[in-house]
């Protein structure tokens, strides 16, 4: 989904695409209490019954003219190739694609600049975004917060634990909470099946990135 005016994208991932699954989405796009002015699609059933079903005024490119609809085919490639990029860079399986795609497009709307200088994010929220930039899959170093992960150090060792960035926690409307996602890679090394890890939530503050020089580092690659 794209907002023309901000620029701001955002991809959405579902095992089925039914309209009550694009009318979920929608409504975490736009945020609680937002409605957009107008909505353009590419003529999805799916999409024109869920746009329906809240009211919002909407117009579609002409069927089966897939020239018509380049802005929106032009989205989809870039997220598409953005995610694959991300994907072949972190070294992650394919099963964890979701996760890379709404990191990747999360960073798109923070990093890259736009014709009057903003970024997608000023645009949308008004402000700069004041987080790290961190890409998906990097190597982090998080501070255990509960009694058990506190048990997992050494009382002369280190006081923060291993894993690996999958993202930033958005609220709706796609707006940064403040946390962090990662995976615990000692989680990491003893899963037996590596899609059924869980993800862990910490604040900004209590995670940082390993790097080499200026290069982040990716040990599911490696």
């Amino acid at each position: 989904i794209l907002d023309r005016f901000t620029r701001w994208l955002q991809g959405y991932a579902s095992k089925q695409k039914s309209a009550a699954e694009c009318e979920r989405f929608f409504k975490r796009f736009v945020g609680p209490q937002c409605k957009p002015e107008h909505v353009f699609t590419d003529n999805s059933s799916e999409l024109i019954n869920s746009l329906k079903a809240l009211g919002w005024a909407h117009d579609t490119n002409t069927p089966h003219r897939s020239e018509t609809n380049g802005f929106v085919e032009r989205c989809f490639r870039t997220v598409a190739e953005g995610t694959s990029c991300t994907m072949v860079q972190s070294g992650f399986i394919e099963a964890w694609w979701p996760q890379a795609m709404t990191c990747y497009c999360f960073l798109k709307n923070v990093i890259d600049f736009l014709d009057d200088g903003k970024t997608a994010y000023e645009r949308r929220f008004g402000e700069i975004f004041s987080g790290p930039i961190y890409t998906f899959g990097a190597e982090i170093t998080w501070k255990p917060i509960s009694q058990k992960d506190k048990a997992r150090l050494h009382a002369f060792g280190k006081n923060v634990l291993s894993g690996v960035f999958l993202g930033y926690d958005q609220q709706e409307g796609g707006g940064w909470s403040g946390d962090l996602l990662i995976l615990d890679w000692e989680e990491i090394e003893n899963a037996g099946n590596f899609s059924d890890l869980h993800i862990k939530r910490f604040k900004a503050a209590e995670i940082d990135a390993i790097k080499i020089g200026d290069d982040f580092r990716y040990p599911i690659a490696e």
